[in-house]
């Protein structure tokens, strides 16, 4: 117990097997390895998803996300059982932790990507303040003469306009 009385909640760590260096994984979604006579923590890249480079017994490395690494070690596998993908409940990539872990098929993934923006209508904002309305992500893509692709990373991505314009997609 700390000084209000509370109880502390404790860390639980599992060890990563099969790689040069003895790794281990907090249910927190701390990443850690043992060199030098301490365990130290692996800084964890966000891009498409949170991910942490460790070394094989090869030499080489290897990415693995944080998320399939909690549910292989803390849930025995549950998504490549079931053929789930493993994915934040709240959306955000860089809470890594075994209380933010969800399953969702591959359907659902696909459809709340493309739901994402698809639908939603987009506002664009040049450098003098004037404003544009677009319907959705495509029609104010093809306008714009940019690609789906390119608008996405701008909106969601935060990828800056060359153009100067501000991107933002409106809440119906």
């Amino acid at each position: 117990m700390n000084a209000s009385g509370d109880r502390k909640e404790e860390i639980i760590w599992r060890d990563i097997p099969g790689y040069a260096y003895p790794y281990r994984i907090s249910d927190r979604g701390e990443v850690q390895q043992f060199r030098g006579g301490a365990w130290k923590t692996i800084s964890v890249r966000v891009t498409r998803r949170a991910q942490v480079i460790l070394r094989k017994t090869d030499g080489t490395q290897r990415r693995l996300g944080v998320f399939r690494l909690l549910d292989e070690l803390f849930n025995d596998g549950y998504a490549r059982k079931h053929g789930l993908c493993v994915s934040p409940k709240n959306g955000v990539k860089s809470e890594c932790t075994l209380e933010n872990l969800t399953y969702k098929t591959r359907a659902e993934i696909g459809r709340e990507s493309w739901s994402r923006g698809s639908r939603r209508p987009v506002m664009r904002t040049d450098r003098n303040g004037n404003v544009e309305l677009y319907p959705s992500v495509i029609a104010a893509a093809k306008a714009s003469g940019l690609t789906v692709q390119s608008l996405d990373r701008r909106l969601y991505h935060g990828v800056l306009d060359p153009r100067g314009y501000r991107w933002k997609v409106l809440k119906m």
